[in-house]
C-alpha cells in the first residue's frame, strides 16, 4: 500500500493521543525507515509512525502503510482527528489507545517470581557483561592497543563501575548520574548504543529498583543525545516502553522461563542492535538489583 490518500490509524499511544487533543503537532519528517517514520517539532518532541510489524511504542501511531513516498523535512500537521504528512493523511478517529506504561505496581509485587525467572539469563549467550559494554563504547571496533580502543574500553569500565556497582549496588545517586553522563549519546545511529543501554537500566529500575532514579537518569542523559534517542530516554524515565518490554516483564512476573527466553530473544532482535544493547543494560542492572532483593529477603526472615 502506498502513502498517498487517507489511511486509518490502527492504534495511537496514550501520550500522543493526549498531546494531540491538548495542543496538536506541527513539524517535519526527521527520518524515514522501512517500518518507521519519525516526526519532530521545533521543541524536539517526537512522534513515530510505525508499520504493524514494528508493534506499538511510547510515542507511536501505528498505520498499515509503507513510508516510501515520505521524505526528510516533509511538513507535518496533526490534531486529535487527523495527521497530515506530505501527501498522506491519516485519520486518527477510531484508533485504539495503546498504554505504553506497564502495570508497574502489580509487576513489582511479583518479586519472588521475578527472582526465580531471572535465572533464564544466567547462560544468556550475548550477555556482554564486558562484551556489551565494549560494543557500546566502540571498543570492539578497534584493534587492541590503539589509544581509541583503550580510551573507549576505559569509559565502559568506568561507566559500569559508576552506574551498576556504585549507583545501583550502593545506592549512590551521584555515581548513578555520572554513569549516565558517560554513556549518554555514546555510539553511532539515531539511538546510540549507550542510550539503549540506559533504557534497559531504567526498565530494571521500574521493575526492581528505586523508581525515582529512572527520571533522574533520563533527565541527565536526554540533553546529551539525538532528539529521537532523547524521546526514548524520557519515555523510559516515565516508565513507558515499546511492546517487547511489556512482553518481557510480564513473562518475568509469571516466572515462566520459556516465555522469558522467547521474550528476551524478541527484544534482542529489535532494531539493528538497540534491543541487544538495551537487554544488556537490563540484565546487568537486574542482576545487581536482584542481589539486593535477595539480601533484603534474608534480612526479613525470622531467626
Amino acid at each position: 500500500m502506498g502513502t498517498t490518500g487517507t489511511l486509518q490509524a490502527i492504534s495511537i499511544s496514550r501520550p500522543v493521543q493526549q498531546r494531540l487533543e491538548q495542543q496538536g503537532f506541527e513539524g517535519r519528517v526527521l527520518s524515514v525507515h522501512q517500518v518507521a517514520c519519525n516526526l519532530i517539532d521545533e521543541d524536539r518532541n517526537v512522534i513515530t509512525l510505525l508499520a504493524p510489524s514494528a508493534g506499538d511504542g511510547p510515542f507511536s501511531i501505528v498505520i498499515d502503510s509503507a513510508f516510501d513516498d515520505l521524505s526528510v523535512d516533509d511538513p507535518i500537521l496533526a490534531d486529535a482527528a487527523r495527521l497530515v504528512v506530505g501527501d498522506m493523511t491519516v485519520s486518527l478517529d477510531g484508533a485504539s489507545i495503546w498504554e505504553p506504561r506497564p502495570d508497574w505496581p502489580r509487576l513489582r509485587m511479583a518479586g519472588e517470581h521475578i527472582s526465580r525467572a531471572f535465572v533464564a539469563f544466567d547462560e544468556w549467550a550475548p550477555s556482554a557483561i564486558w562484551g556489551g559494554l565494549a560494543h557500546i563504547t566502540g571498543a570492539d571496533q578497534y584493534a587492541e592497543g590503539k589509544p581509541t580502543f583503550m580510551a573507549r574500553l576505559a569509559r565502559g569500565k568506568e561507566a559500569y563501575s559508576h552506574l551498576i556497582v556504585e549507583g545501583l549496588g550502593e545506592g549512590k545517586r551521584d555515581s548513578l548520574m555520572a554513569g549516565a553522563r558517560l554513556l549518554a549519546g555514546l555510539g553511532p545511529g539515531g539511538t546510540p548504543a549507550g542510550d539503549d543501554f540506559l533504557v534497559g537500566v531504567m526498565a530494571a529500575m521500574w521493575l526492581l529498583g528505586d523508581q525515582a532514579d529512572a527520571p533522574a537518569i533520563a533527565g541527565t542523559a536526554a540533553p546529551r543525545t539525538s532528539a529521537l534517542s532523547a524521546a526514548f530516554l524520557r519515555a523510559a524515565g516515565r516508565g513507558e516502553f515499546i511492546t517487547p518490554w511489556h512482553t518481557l516483564v510480564e513473562a518475568l512476573a509469571s516466572a515462566d522461563l520459556a516465555q522469558v527466553e522467547q521474550a528476551a530473544m524478541r527484544m534482542e532482535s529489535f532494531g539493528a542492535s538497540s534491543g541487544a544493547d538495551a537487554l544488556d543494560g537490563f540484565i546487568l542492572s537486574g542482576r545487581r538489583l536482584m542481589a539486593q532483593y535477595a539480601t533484603c529477603q534474608q534480612a526479613e526472615e525470622p531467626i
